[in-house]
């Protein structure tokens, strides 16, 4: 995501240990309203299972 984002024109860096490093550090969270939750699919509904 972050290399399609770059080629957006967007500053964006892979964070190293993801969101859990990211709370561990103590650092900023922004609520996200609900209605912007999307569910991805698990793999085993891509793989039909």
């Amino acid at each position: 995501m972050a290399h399609e984002l770059r080629g957006m024109g967007y500053d964006a860096r892979v964070i190293v240990g993801g969101l859990r490093a990211w709370k561990k550090a103590g650092l900023e969270l922004e609520p996200v309203p609900a209605e912007d939750i999307v569910l991805l699919p698990t793999f085993a509904q891509i793989a039909g299972k």
